[in-house]
């Protein structure tokens, strides 16, 4: 009979068996004749004179046994099963070296099988032959691991021809598998790439043979395939940590956490290897410290129909570091007090993505670290959930942080927001927003400088003030600097969780009684920095009448102080009822009040951290009012998808994926508002559309139009939600928020998008460049009235409807209050001016959180005041075009 191996070789026949060439030939002989009859490449003589070793006519019994149990017809499909076929004829008729040889050439023709489906018979030998126990030497399987490695890229069987090698080296001695690790190695990175669940879970019995390979005082190196973009970090970056005794074993246990969380056998097994090894834990700190530091091209997998998803390192990898995080909770508390800060670290990392992006760098990561703060439960914990709560966006993440927090208050008697206010960390800090640490003849200071930026410096013997560290501290207080630099980072990131949780604060108009506030907030080393800066109404009769001003400490006492510098409020003043305060909101004030808090702020040049005075407000509109279940305020606006994506993200805005995928057209990016004053929760959708662009290739999205805004009740099924019965403070942050996504990621924005050649949205470049104002920009234009006469060029300006003109010596110009786009006159011809990063105006401004478009409007407007003496060649080719030479 003949067999038909398709392009992969001429027919084989009975009467091979008996030819010469088979039959009493010499081993090289009998490869001779296999590498010509069946056409394999060169590079495989050495594989095959080796099977021929073993028993090379046992590969044209197979081959001719194979041709027999495939179907004629339906080829395609799997053989299932191999018993009492004439292939299980040629196994009962071989002794171990000859099925060795079975298994051996099944390997190679499979690999070098052109089409796959037409070799399901070899397919079946493999798994046949992966579940004997056959005895193999150090370079039969070296042989095999090198064919099912391949070229060293993933393909359709390359789970299929690992099955033989991997069950071999699982059954081999520890002295027998160490001749092999390269090989495992390789064929280990080249299974990481597999998308297919067998190819992960043969990855995963790779891994854990290379693991095998390391015993408890030895380096953890074996741990992470040469693929393993984490541990290449930790070869590179910590490789005395991977050298510690007990991290191997430690790492090991770790991988063996299936559940979500630790059992209490699992525990008691991590408690022994960290008993047993004083030192691990300080190594298991330095692997996870390096967690955060890989970077974003190392953690995507190109994986193109899964392009969503995202790897730290292997499967096995990550199953590690997620027992490594639970390890810390297991560890005594008092040897771990560092530990809530590095967790806070890893969560806010691996649960957030590149760029705003949707996809996570690591999900499961992120929650399991979010739920080895929330065991903790202490002070520390839940200030480090605090900051991932203000870091992530992801509902999943977000979720699971709150249920951490909400647990951690139940167990105190608390709701989840004075749990976080009363765990705000004070860094040590006095009043002044400083700590000073003696350091030998050097002082370290930790403090806040006058922007509330967190600052490390250094004072030396003679008084003088030190931005880099000096010698003497590097030598001798290496370990305290280290300390210091770690507090310094943590600094960093506590405070924009504190920027960000009084600015909910204020816009939910969340209130508090006197003693509270006075603790968690006025007298809060680090939180008062925020507090004393802001105005605050306090109401001594149940909330019927409020007095507002900012603090000021008088005595042992404080005081609110209003605009005109009088005393509206004691703290130690009598009051009908318990004194109520809260943070005070223009939307509930006069317009008179309103103007005098915003002169007090410039005249006075305080900036404050969280913008208050100078806040947007926004009123229902008639629009608005006609059409009651939606607004259209923000609608056919062209937005550069990723910026607004990222915008309404840092927001707290999430759900919103745009792409060019069935339903990816159209979405909505949804966030729920709390409104203090009635209790009550609305959530928001904000709906957009991709707009197709050209260069998007399909694979990405440039840009999307905005449409209807929408608001109802949290949880309401089905309610459309009338903009009517919308608190009027819920309803003015959630157009905040949307004016802020549009002004900022509108093309409109864009000085350089009339010199691309995008003639589509050309006209709403320029009806929304240079048209009518949003309330954002109408509080430049506010600002810029009491701004301008304070200004040495104010002679030269002058405040219109829409536009701030300037006169210069050669033209006139007009700047767009919205756009910061610039119009020369007497022909409104447009001038392009980019405006380079960081060269904003150095004006005092009484705000910050205005995305700078205010300082660029004041820059342009400096620069065209003396036209006549700029020379970059870019701008004054535009300025002078048309004019008389």
């Amino acid at each position: 009979m003949n067999t038909e191996q398709g392009a992969s070789g001429p027919a084989v026949t009975e009467a091979d068996l008996d030819s010469p060439e088979l039959t009493g030939a010499r081993p090289g002989d009998v490869a001779d004749f296999l590498l010509r009859r069946f056409r394999l490449p060169e590079e495989d003589r050495p594989y095959v004179t080796m099977l021929s070793e073993l028993g090379g006519p046992v590969a044209v019994r197979l081959e001719l046994a194979v041709a027999k149990i495939i179907p004629p017809v339906n080829w395609w499909q799997r053989v299932a099963k191999l018993k009492g076929t004439e292939v299980d004829e040629v196994f009962r008729s071989c002794d171990d070296a000859g099925l060795r040889a079975a298994g051996m050439w099944a390997l190679v023709r499979l690999a070098r099988n052109g089409d796959p489906y037409k070799a399901n018979g070899h397919r079946a030998v493999l798994a046949a032959m992966a579940r004997r126990g056959l005895p193999w030497t150090g370079a039969q399987l070296r042989a095999m691991l090198r064919m099912a490695e391949g070229q060293g890229r993933y393909d359709y069987h390359t789970a299929e021809l690992a099955k033989l090698p991997i069950a071999a080296c699982e059954r081999a001695d520890d002295v027998l598998l160490a001749e092999c690790v390269a090989e495992l190695r390789a064929l280990h990175a080249v299974l990481g790439r597999s998308a297919y669940a067998d190819g992960r879970r043969l990855h995963a019995r790779a891994e854990a043979l290379l693991g095998r390979l390391t015993a408890s005082g030895e380096s953890a190196e074996n741990l992470f395939g040469e693929d393993d973009a984490f541990g290449a970090l930790l070869r590179r970056e910590a490789p005395d940590a991977l050298r510690t005794p007990g991290l191997a074993a430690l790492l090991q246990r770790c991988g063996t956490l299936s559940g979500t969380r630790p059992t209490k056998a699992w525990r008691t097994q991590v408690q022994a290897v960290l008993r047993d090894h004083p030192d691990v834990l300080a190594a298991a700190r330095a692997v996870l410290a390096q967690l955060p530091r890989l970077p974003d091209s190392a953690i995507y997998v190109g994986h193109e129909y899964l392009s969503d998803t995202t790897h730290i390192g292997s499967e096995n990898t990550q199953l590690m570091l997620r027992g490594l995080l639970w390890s810390l909770d297991v560890a005594p508390r008092a040897e771990t007090t560092w530990a809530p800060a590095l967790l806070a670290d890893v969560a806010r990392f691996a649960g957030t993505g590149r760029g705003g992006s949707k996809v996570l760098r690591a999900e499961r990561l992120a929650t399991a670290a979010v739920a080895a703060l929330g065991a903790r439960g202490d002070e520390a914990a839940v200030a480090g959930l605090a900051r991932v709560r203000a870091k992530v966006v992801k509902k999943t993440v977000a979720g699971a942080v709150d249920r951490a927090l909400d647990t951690c208050a139940e167990r105190l008697g608390l709701t989840r927001w004075e749990l976080v206010e009363r765990t705000v960390p004070d860094f040590g800090f006095g009043p002044d927003a400083r700590r000073e640490d003696v350091l030998g003849e050097h002082t370290a200071i930790l403090r806040l400088d006058s922007d509330g930026g967190p600052v490390l410096t250094f004072r030396g013997s003679a008084g003088r003030e030190l931005k880099s560290v000096p010698k003497a501290v590097r030598e001798a207080h290496a370990d305290r600097l280290v300390e210091l630099r770690a507090e310094l980072k943590e600094l960093k990131s506590t405070l924009p969780a504190e920027r960000f949780r009084i600015e909910t604060a204020l816009a939910e108009g969340r209130m508090w009684y006197l003693a509270d506030w006075r603790r968690y907030y006025l007298e809060h080393p680090l939180t008062g920095w925020f507090a004393r800066a802001l105005i605050w109404e306090v109401s001594t009769d149940a909330g019927a009448t409020w007095r507002d001003g900012v603090p000021e400490p008088d005595g042992g006492h404080w005081r609110l102080v209003g605009p005109e510098g009088a005393e509206v409020f004691r703290t130690d003043g009598e009051s009908a009822a318990p004194p109520q305060v809260r943070l005070w909101h223009p939307i509930r004030a006069t317009p008179d009040r309103v103007h005098a808090w915003r002169e007090h702020f410039l005249a006075a040049r305080l900036r404050q951290p969280v913008k208050q005075a100078y806040r947007e407000i926004y009123l229902l509109t008639p629009a608005e009012e006609e059409t009651r279940t939606y607004s259209n305020r923000y609608a056919a606006h062209i937005l550069r998808y990723p910026q607004a994506k990222a915008l309404l993200a840092g927001r707290g805005w999430s759900g919103l994926t745009l792409g060019y995928w069935d339903g990816g057209f159209d979405g909505s990016a949804e966030r729920v508002y709390h409104d203090a004053a009635s209790g009550t929760d609305w959530a928001a959708a904000c709906y957009l559309e991709l707009a197709e662009h050209p260069d998007d290739d399909y694979t990405r999205v440039s840009y999307c139009s905005s449409d209807q805004v929408r608001i109802g009740r949290a949880g309401v099924v089905d309610d459309e939600g009338d903009l009517r019965d919308v608190p009027a403070l819920v309803f003015s942050e959630v157009m905040r928020d949307m004016d802020l996504a549009v002004g900022v990621a509108s093309i409109a924005a864009d000085p350089e998008w009339v010199d691309r050649g995008e003639d589509r949205y050309l006209a709403y470049w320029r009806e929304a460049g240079f048209g009518k104002l949003t309330e954002s920009a109408e509080m430049r234009r506010t600002a810029l009235e009491r701004l301008i006469p304070r200004l040495k060029i104010a002679d030269r300006l002058e405040l219109t409807d829409r536009f701030l003109r300037v006169r210069g010596d050669l033209r006139g110009y007009r700047i767009h209050l919205g756009s910061a786009n610039i119009l020369m006159e007497p022909d409104d011809s447009y001038l392009c001016i980019v405006t380079a990063r960081g060269g904003g105006s150095e004006v005092f401004l009484p705000f910050e959180s205005d995305g700078g478009r205010l300082s660029v409007i004041l820059s342009k407007a400096f620069l065209l005041a003396d036209d006549a003496a700029i020379t970059d060649s870019s701008i004054t080719s535009q300025i002078r075009r048309g004019l008389p030479r």
